[in-house]
Formats: C-alpha cells, sequence, structure tokens
C-alpha cells in the first residue's frame, strides 16, 4: 500500500545548467582571447558557471 515513488528529475535544472554553464564558458573564452573586463564581470561569468555546474549535478545526482 505505501509505494514509495521515485521523484521526478526536473529537466528545467537541466536546462537552465546547460544554458547558464555555455553562457559563463563563452564569456571567459572571450575574456581569454583578449577582450577586456572589469573585475565584476568577470566574478559574474564565474558565478554563472558555478551554478550551471550546480543545477547540472541537480539534475544528474542519484537519488
Amino acid at each position: 500500500m505505501n509505494e514509495k515513488k521515485s521523484p521526478k528529475r526536473n529537466i528545467l535544472n537541466l536546462i537552465m545548467g546547460i544554458a547558464f554553464l555555455g553562457y559563463g564558458l563563452f564569456r571567459l573564452s572571450t575574456y581569454y582571447s583578449g577582450t577586456e573586463y572589469s573585475n565584476l564581470r568577470l566574478v559574474i561569468f564565474i558565478g554563472f558557471v558555478i551554478i550551471g555546474v550546480v543545477d547540472i549535478y541537480r539534475y544528474l545526482r542519484p537519488w
């Protein structure tokens, strides 16, 4: 009677994770290719990469 239901994986975490990770890595690659950015923008881009990794981890973590 009391069956445990496995939680449904949220596809939005995967989509947002890929988007944040892609945008952050794109901006960091433009920085390393020579574009000048302020320190605040660099911190924001690194934050995007971290948020993307965390969102992908939320999607892929074992239940």
